[in-house]
């Protein structure tokens, strides 16, 4: 999304909370170094400083300075409830309307709609869809009839519901992702006990799997605009040129990198032929480790004769 709108000269800012606690909150350990206590992960010795804060006061500082004309949250049912708690004390003071993306608002959109805190929310991608949304607010168009969101008046509460449009159709087609958003700290990650310096790279979107405790059979049944359920398209993948070339893009920028983590639901399911391109290009081209996610019955040891 940041490089969306970078690539679209929109002035965008990230409210970080990665290295801030809330001072109310009850636990002081990262997910990481809880892990690394209990033995479950080598320790990297990576300790970054954390500051403890209201995020509430935090939150209306950082808004109270940059004054945006939106604001978009992206987030899961978890975390949704206290977000929108923090974000609305500020939200209401300086009148500015809230977007929300990500798995609730997909999963449970009638409910993401009703919180007090929230005026739209997005369905399946948003790049397109909030690019739509922001430059509409800032030329004075009309906003309520863009595919994919939801809008909810203010004084009724009644909703509009936007037809789903299929979506991005090449993953090619995004720019690189914006890394000057976020804190240079976000690049140093500890893995198997070491500390990398990592890019993060998204090589495809979707899952052809349905399994119970993950969002993906959610999107398959979300109709898109010939009200057909978008598990037609439910997975859909970078080339392997394009990928490698914006890995090195990125390193160009931003690196140097010694670890990349492919953002992807299950690697081995990109056409073998794809897979078998992507591993010669890199093992020519890159130096660098790399973390993905799969499924267990698709990783297979190779027997020496190579079968």
């Amino acid at each position: 999304l940041g490089g969306k709108l970078e690539e679209n000269h929109i002035e965008h800012r990230l409210f970080d909370t990665s290295f801030m606690r809330d001072a109310r909150a009850p636990f002081k350990e990262s997910v990481r170094e809880l892990r690394e206590r209990i033995g479950e992960e080598a320790p990297a010795g990576y300790k970054p400083e954390r500051k403890y804060v209201d995020l509430r006061q935090e939150f209306w500082r950082e808004v109270e300075e940059f004054r945006p004309d939106l604001i978009a949250l992206s987030s899961t049912s978890y975390d949704f409830k206290p977000a929108t708690e923090f974000i609305l004390p500020a939200k209401r003071a300086f009148g500015i309307p809230l977007v929300v993306g990500g798995p609730h608002a997909m999963a449970a959109p009638d409910r993401a709609i009703k919180n007090p805190a929230v005026d739209a929310i997005c369905i399946l991608e948003g790049e397109e869809p909030l690019l739509k949304l922001i430059q509409g607010i800032n030329t004075g168009r009309n906003i309520s009839n863009i595919n994919n969101l939801w809008f909810k008046d203010s004084v009724t509460g009644n909703v509009i519901k936007n037809i789903n449009a299929h979506g991005l159709e090449n993953l090619d087609d995004l720019p690189l992702p914006d890394y000057g958003m976020f804190d240079e700290r976000h690049l140093l990650r500890p893995w198997m006990g070491k500390l990398r310096r990592q890019a993060y790279i998204e090589i495809s979107r979707g899952c052809p799997f349905k399994c119970s405790y993950c969002i993906q059979p959610n999107l398959h049944d979300i109709p898109t605009l010939d009200g057909k359920p978008a598990a037609k398209r439910y997975i859909y993948y970078s080339s392997p040129e394009k990928l490698v070339e914006k890995i090195e893009a990125l390193d160009g920028k931003f690196g140097p990198f010694d670890h990349v983590q492919m953002i992807d639901e299950n690697l081995p399911t990109m056409p073998i032929e794809a897979l078998r391109s992507l591993h010669d290009i890199w093992v020519n081209r890159l130096k660098f480790t790399f973390f993905t996610m799969s499924r267990p019955e698709y990783l297979v040891e190779k027997h020496p004769d190579g079968s």
